[in-house]
């Protein structure tokens, strides 16, 4: 539909506004990642540059609103790379014990600021997850999207043993075969992000 198409281009008109100015026009490697999302300037302004405004209020709505109809009664939750807290500020009040990891100490900073979470953990998520207990749910709000489907496998393998039994996985990933993937090519979003398949998906799940 036209309102989707509009919506896509707000997408990756707004990505370019943060991104293209700090990366390379290449996919990056974990350590990368990690980096730009530690430099302070890209954390000072990714809200404002990003979510503000007509486009970026509707933007988030979209995204934020995709992970939240999957979120009913959850007493315990692990949010990875949850950022400024784009998502955290809703999960507070739907989830009593919400404990959100970040690789970003930055982004972390800034999210205890907006948000009253309390508990959060700085690491990378390839790294084994310091918590002590095991949660009912694991999300994560276009988290997948920096990461190969290699990277992506380490990061389920990585998650799944601190996930209770008939637990849920709730993420957001991007489709290869959707009307983004193609709109996304004459962008530079597409440049730094894995765009894959739902089989591929529901394979490296079943795998696990």
């Amino acid at each position: 539909t036209q309102e989707s198409i509009l919506h896509l281009i707000i997408i990756y008109a707004i990505s370019e506004n943060v991104s293209k100015k700090y990366m390379k026009t290449n996919k990056k490697t974990t350590t990368e990642i990690k980096s730009f999302y530690q430099n302070k300037e890209v954390v000072k302004i990714y809200d404002n540059k990003r979510f503000s405004g007509y486009g970026g209020k509707y933007v988030d709505n979209i995204e934020t609103d995709s992970i939240l109809r999957y979120v009913k009664n959850f007493n315990s939750m692990l949010e990875l790379g949850s950022g400024t807290g784009r998502l955290t500020r809703f999960l507070i009040d739907q989830v009593s014990d919400l404990v959100c990891l970040d690789a970003s100490i930055e982004m972390l900073k800034l999210l205890k600021k907006k948000v009253k979470v309390k508990k959060t953990v700085n690491q990378s998520i390839f790294d084994k997850i310091k918590v002590s207990r095991k949660f009912d749910a694991i999300t994560a709000l276009r988290f997948f999207d920096h990461f190969s489907m290699s990277d992506q496998n380490k990061i389920i393998k990585n998650a799944f043993p601190i996930m209770k039994k008939n637990g849920i996985f709730i993420y957001s990933a991007l489709n290869s075969k959707s009307s983004e993937s193609v709109l996304s090519t004459f962008f530079y979003f597409s440049k730094t992000n894995y765009f894959y398949s739902y089989e591929e998906y529901k394979k490296m799940f079943l795998k696990n």
